[in-house]
């Protein structure tokens, strides 16, 4: 460590070594600039030529940096800061989440900017997972989780290739799947629209056993529902049971299928299947498939299973839905009726 300053005692602090100071900049310059002028001035010094960008909104604090192609959020916090607010906003897509997780220190009025150290997406995953991220919109890690300074910051963008660096989207708040009830009978017959849509990748399929594996194109509006059955994809993530979008990044990915049975007529109850994406996986021992309906309850839990199985008669009640996992955050679908 040296002081900066040390002949006057009003202003001297410890800096770590290896500070960047910044001459000619503007003295109010934000943090986020200052950061970035850091950067440029260590790949000078260092003579590489690594794209930094978007160009058009480099300054932008809500914008991630591309650095050599590779999507990094910027945090920043003062040179004597104990933790560093990181917002999640960026990592609840998994398309257009950071690769890496920079952090700085940042002393405005002397213009000295100090890298403390790069978190890939994984890290930063675990980190938010230990502070049960869900439903928040910032949390603050401390700065000593951050390690390696510019170096690691530079390994990552220059040395591994881009797919090394997978994006990985936090799981979003439950509470966003607290909407009205839905007809159970217009899903089935491929009314599908809103939440189950857009968050919960719902679809139908014509039943049968490839309604368990995805392959059918979309079938045709069967007002009764008899012939179609629902799906939605599922996923563990590394805190939660995820759905729709946020389970595309995990290692365990399932289908959850909802098939009636019926006569020639109308639907007269409702299987409930919990199975693998690919055909004949085990589940993982532990995941559990639960229905309420009416004040009753029923669950089966995975002990090298194939698949889940509930049924359901078609009664008046509520139908709720879940799927929970041993040390993740349960998922619950919103709430069924069988006729409203």
């Amino acid at each position: 460590m040296t002081n900066l300053f040390p002949n006057d005692g009003l202003v001297a602090f410890p800096i770590p070594a290896g500070s960047t100071v910044l001459t000619d900049m503007p003295p109010d310059a934000q943090p986020r600039a200052l950061v970035i002028a850091a950067l440029r001035q260590e790949l000078q010094r260092r003579r590489m030529a690594l794209p930094l960008g978007p160009e058009t909104d480099l300054h932008n604090p809500d914008r991630l940096l591309q650095f050599n192609r590779v999507a990094v959020q910027l945090v920043t916090a003062g040179m004597l800061a104990d933790q560093i607010a990181v917002p999640l906003r960026p990592w609840r897509n998994t398309h257009k989440a950071p690769q890496l997780l920079a952090a700085a220190l940042v002393d405005d009025d002397n213009q000295v900017v100090f890298l403390q150290g790069v978190l890939t997406a994984q890290e930063m995953a675990k980190a938010a997972a230990a502070q049960a991220a869900d439903g928040k919109e910032v949390i603050y890690l401390e700065t000593s989780f951050f390690q390696g300074g510019i170096e690691r910051l530079l390994t990552y963008v220059m040395v591994l290739n881009e797919d090394a660096l997978p994006r990985m989207a936090l799981a979003s708040a439950p509470a966003s799947l607290e909407v009205e009830i839905i007809d159970l009978t217009n899903l089935l017959s491929g009314q599908i629209k809103g939440i189950w849509l857009n968050l919960l990748n719902a679809t139908v399929q014509p039943l049968g056993a490839a309604a368990f594996r995805g392959t059918f194109g979309a079938p045709q509006v069967d007002k009764s529902g008899i012939g179609l059955a629902l799906q939605i994809p599922l996923g563990l993530g590394s805190d939660a049971v995820l759905v729709g979008d946020l389970c595309d990044t995990c290692v365990e990915r399932f289908k959850l299928s909802l098939l009636p049975s019926s006569s020639n007529v109308e639907v007269l109850s409702l299987q409930v299947v919990l199975n693998s994406e690919l055909e004949g996986d085990l589940l993982p021992d532990g995941l559990v498939l639960s229905v309420k309906q009416d004040g009753c309850s029923q669950y089966a839990a995975a002990a090298a299973s194939t698949s889940l199985n509930l049924n359901l008669e078609k009664k008046d009640g509520l139908i709720t839905i879940s799927v929970e996992f041993p040390g993740r955050k349960s998922l619950e679908l919103p709430q069924l009726s069988w006729c409203l």
